[in-house]
């Protein structure tokens, strides 16, 4: 019954976000884009991934300032890795329009792991909606382990870190049609190397992809796709996937005239290599709301689950986000 209930609950929540709304207008421009949280899983959290956002391109001159913090906790029990950790995540994010349908980012991460002190209210929400618990009524509340073997016998620990900085990541999406019902651009991001010690990798990730928006007068779809490469086949001990590909399906609705709902299914083909068991996929929901305090600046609530696979991703994310238009 329990797996019913869940799936029940996401379904009932996407006939509600497609039903027809408030008419707002099919221009792009009234719609902000999806929930924007990259991946937390703390084997791969440290390499780039995928930031679902709108293939909107910002007009020349106009910038836009994001500072988020995204706190989540992760739990897996297997013969080859044991991950039962917390993270938060705070990252700043500046977008500059440049001119002739181009826009520059710049991002500046930083990161944090340990025991925290979510386990218990998680577990207890696990329980009360059927999800499978996964093991965590077997280990002590809020403890931190990140270890395993590889295939090879090689073992690996990630140890927990203070609050570090990650890694730059710099980018440009370029439009490739825009006629403000729909939109289509072309994007590419360079997670460069670590600066701060004991986080972040070493190399450069590179990531090629392609964005799609369309705005109709009840609701926003946005999508995306993209390739990954790593910039390093490991990362402390872990056997990494060199090439991944990842996507993402969203759709925003307003309620108001302040007030969006925001619905992400997030998807990655395998990151890890070399670990018996760890699954060929990850597959996030995201489901929150954008509030408008005036014209200019807006807050973002939102939470991401993990329908499938438990074995290789984070059990529960929140996030919260601040945006400024500057220009």
């Amino acid at each position: 019954m329990g797996g019913v209930k869940q799936y029940w609950a996401i379904v009932l929540t996407l006939i509600w976000c497609l039903s027809p709304g408030p008419s707002v207008g099919e221009s792009l421009t009234v719609f902000s884009g999806p929930v924007a949280i990259r991946n937390q899983f703390p084997l791969t959290t440290a390499h780039l991934s995928i930031l679902p956002q709108t293939a909107s391109v910002l007009p020349s001159g106009a910038a836009n300032l994001s500072l988020s913090s995204v706190w989540s906790n992760s739990f897996v029990e297997r013969d080859s890795i044991v991950v039962d950790s917390e993270s938060l995540e705070l990252r700043s994010r500046v977008r500059l329009g440049m001119g002739s349908g181009i826009e520059g980012t710049l991002e500046l991460p930083f990161f944090w792991s340990g025991g925290g002190v979510l386990d218990r209210p998680i577990d207890w929400w696990h329980r009360a909606w059927g999800f499978p618990r996964g093991g965590r009524d077997s280990w002590p509340d809020d403890s931190y382990e990140v270890s395993g073997i590889t295939e090879a016998g090689e073992p690996f620990d990630l140890k927990q870190s203070g609050l570090r900085l990650g890694n730059i990541v710099v980018g440009t999406k370029i439009a490739l049609k825009d006629d403000g019902g729909s939109a289509y651009s072309a994007l590419a991001e360079l997670s460069l190397p670590k600066v701060s010690p004991g986080y972040g990798h070493q190399g450069v990730d590179i990531n090629l992809g392609l964005l799609w928006s369309r705005g109709f007068s009840w609701a926003a779809f946005h999508s995306g796709v993209s390739v990954f490469w790593v910039g390093a086949d490991e990362y402390r001990g872990i056997p990494l996937s060199t090439v991944h590909g990842e996507g993402f399906l969203s759709v925003e609705k307003p309620v108001t005239s302040r007030v969006s709902l925001l619905g992400t299914i997030t998807a990655a083909s395998k990151t890890v290599t070399d670990i018996a068991g760890f699954p060929e996929y990850a597959l996030y929901l995201d489901v929150g709301a954008r509030i408008g305090i005036d014209t200019n600046r807006w807050l973002v609530l939102a939470c991401r689950e993990n329908p499938a696979p438990h074995d290789a991703t984070t059990d529960v994310s929140f996030l919260l986000s601040f945006e400024q238009a500057l220009k």
